[in-house]
């Protein structure tokens, strides 16, 4: 969907418009107080596309920094508990295949802190549920596909594509003895 909202506001792909709006999610993510699985998932990057970023551009770094720590000092999500940007980007994570104990990571939760959480909330539980098999549905998708035939086309000279003969003579073969009577 965001996808679709930037091609309409730019006319199509615009790279650095994408980029911009990927750290800022990433930056929003680390204000949430989301340490690097969650900024990285929130941003739809990897890990190591996040640190690369990290690294190339300093004013990008130190405002991850800044917010990191304001997160921290303000305990802008208490510890077991996440808001609709937190639950948001568990849901994204679940519904491209991460497992439970992976995407509850990703936002700064336990595994028990996320299945109280589902207890406690019968709408997010649902979510989770759907999420869940949206993610399943794509990694199954993704193993059918893994392993599609592959052809490899030639093309014959016209004097080629008929049958070549063998001489019984010539044949490297011609020795042995055919001892099953069921074939000549």
């Amino acid at each position: 969907m965001d996808e679709t909202l930037r091609s309409a506001l730019f006319g199509g792909q615009n790279l650095r418009a994408e980029t911009n709006m990927r750290r800022a999610n990433a930056l929003r993510a680390a204000a949430m107080g989301f340490g690097p699985a969650g900024c990285a998932d929130a941003a739809g990057v990897t890990q190591s596309l996040l640190a690369t970023w990290r690294a190339r551009d300093v004013a990008f770094d130190q405002a991850m920094t800044v917010v990191t720590s304001m997160a921290a000092g303000n305990e802008v999500a208490p510890t077991g508990q996440i808001n609709d940007f937190g639950l948001r980007v568990l849901l994204r994570s679940l519904a491209r295949g991460a497992t439970l104990g992976e995407a509850a990571a990703t936002v700064s939760l336990r595994r028990d802190q996320l299945a109280r959480l589902r207890q406690q909330n019968a709408a997010v539980n649902e979510l989770i549920k759907a999420a869940v098999l949206r993610g399943r549905t794509k990694q199954r998708i993704n193993r059918r596909h893994r392993r599609a035939y592959s052809y490899r086309l030639i093309s014959l000279p016209a004097d080629a594509r008929s049958v070549p003969t063998v001489d019984a003579e010539s044949s490297p073969h011609r020795n042995i003895k055919n001892t099953d009577n069921r074939f000549p």
